[in-house]
């Protein structure tokens, strides 16, 4: 594989993950910071840093698409061809993210932080994801191309609201300490996770069906191949929150430190998958050709 695609795919997963965490910590904090009584979670200094990530892996991704399309590095730097990328799709991208990223950094700035700003900017990064990658080019008409867009925001959504759990709960279950606002947070996640999940997963097989004209093609192309692999690293995700919320759960809330162990690498397992998901989520906007 060419290395400029390896950065692209690579900057592209980078992008979802600053993207998803900026968005999902925001949720987080609407969610269930406010019911944490035992630990003080950083989330402003994580905000800042998935920001950044944001930002970065934005501009990374722009400047790597120019280099594609001359074949070598000087497409980074090459004002004609940026100029040109500037006013496809990706650069109306671009632009919509840096304004995203910075109503986000408004709210960090704003005395008490004001997280319903922060909440607004990430609204606005998360749909810049319709305006290019694989759904984009994958859908280019008819009713599809106006319910894609939809199905799309609802599912990047709901992935940023699991993914925005897992980094305070990793830092919650480290530690016995933090015991009982960790079964707080993981048993009422557990309990929207009832309703989004199913939400997540209808609008994800919406889009499938959208995007593969048959059965047939999801083994015979690159791109159906990515989408099957994307599918089972889904369905692993899926049994760790099972695992989560029917075995560790409930015994977490009798005290259990075990459970508090297990609970653990099920999250930091949850955190290698999601990025395993970025990585194929990334590819696909490469493989819509394959």
């Amino acid at each position: 594989m060419d290395a400029w695609v390896v950065l692209a795919v690579l900057a592209k997963s980078l992008l979802y993950a600053g993207v998803l965490l900026a968005a999902g910590t925001t949720l987080f904090r609407w969610l269930f910071a406010w019911r944490l009584q035992e630990v003080q979670l950083p989330l402003r200094t994580a905000l800042w840093i998935f920001v950044g990530i944001g930002l970065f892996s934005s501009i990374a991704n722009f400047a790597i698409s120019a280099a594609l399309l001359t074949g070598d590095m000087r497409g980074m730097i090459d004002a004609e061809m940026l100029g040109i990328l500037w006013q496809t799709p990706a650069g109306t991208a671009l632009f919509w993210r840096v304004i995203g990223f910075g109503i986000i950094v408004v709210g960090l700035l704003t005395r008490g932080f004001a997280w319903p700003i922060a909440m607004g900017g990430s609204a606005i990064t998360l749909q810049t994801f319709a305006q290019v990658g694989h759904v984009h080019l994958g859908i280019d008409d008819g009713i599809g191309a106006s319910v894609a867009p939809l199905l799309l925001l609802v599912h990047l959504g709901g992935i940023a609201l699991w993914v925005g759990v897992l980094w305070p709960l990793y830092r919650m279950t480290a530690s016995v300490v933090h015991m009982a606002d960790a079964s707080r947070v993981a048993e009422r996640f557990g309990r929207l996770a009832l309703y989004f999940v199913p939400v997540l997963l209808a609008a994800g097989g919406g889009l499938t069906y959208l995007l593969v004209d048959t059965p047939a093609e999801l083994v015979s192309s690159g791109y159906g191949r990515t989408i099957l692999a994307k599918l089972g690293l889904v369905a692993v995700l899926l049994g760790f929150a099972a695992a989560n919320k029917f075995r560790f759960v409930p015994r977490l809330r009798h005290g259990d430190v075990g459970a508090l162990r297990s609970l653990h690498r099920a999250v930091t397992a949850e955190i290698v998958l999601f990025a395993g998901v970025f990585v194929c989520a990334a590819a696909l906007s490469r493989c819509v050709a394959c």
